[in-house]
């Protein structure tokens, strides 16, 4: 008997070679794909740098006010708005505006400016305006007295004696008040962290 020979299968082309897919874009209007997407591709890096550069100021136009205040706590309006107490940070939009920073028992200190508005980089730099305000004493009776019933209900709160003394110290009549005040004051020192603050 004669041996059959085993039948080969000739090689196809999809058993050669990997399929390939070739995408072309077509012309728009005339103009290559090569130009197109160069175009698309600007205005992209155009966009962005729009929005990094230039949105933001053009969106906030204005100068951030940084306040700190000595007694802090102080109530901060622009144009009779409240945005805050010190410390405290706020915008305010480009344009003429009042500002004005006030606690119970001291002058009010009261700016009245015009503010500007850059545009460029905002984003990274922050157009800022820095106020830092010791605060005029002019109730020195009432502030001792509201100072008695605040640290009487919270003695662990240091604050509220410091503060007090300094107002004290720098009013020219508050002798006789501020030795009332720490008369008074004494008798709610628990232990002696309080006490040092006291002393």
């Amino acid at each position: 008997k004669k041996k059959r020979k085993p039948i080969r299968r000739s090689p196809q082309p999809s058993d050669t070679q990997e399929n390939q897919i070739e995408v072309r874009l077509k012309p728009i209007l005339g103009i290559s794909p090569g130009t197109y997407l160069s175009i698309l591709y600007g205005i992209v890096i155009l966009f962005i740098l729009f929005m990094l550069l230039f949105f933001k100021g053009l969106r906030d136009q204005g100068e951030y006010i940084q306040v700190t205040t000595f007694p802090p706590g102080a109530s901060v309006k622009i144009d009779g708005l409240y945005v805050g107490s010190s410390p405290c940070e706020a915008l305010v939009l480009k344009g003429f505006h009042n500002v004005t920073i006030s606690k119970p028992h001291f002058e009010p200190f009261v700016l009245k400016d015009t503010f500007q508005g850059p545009v460029f980089a905002t984003l990274f730099f922050r157009p800022r305006r820095r106020l830092q305000i010791n605060l005029e004493l002019s109730d020195l009776k009432g502030l001792s007295r509201q100072a008695l019933i605040d640290f009487s209900a919270n003695p662990h709160i240091p604050e509220i004696l410091s503060e007090t003394v300094w107002a004290g110290y720098n009013s020219p009549s508050g002798n006789d008040e501020l030795y009332y005040f720490l008369d008074r004051a004494k008798y709610f020192v628990t232990n002696s962290l309080q006490l040092h603050d006291f002393i």
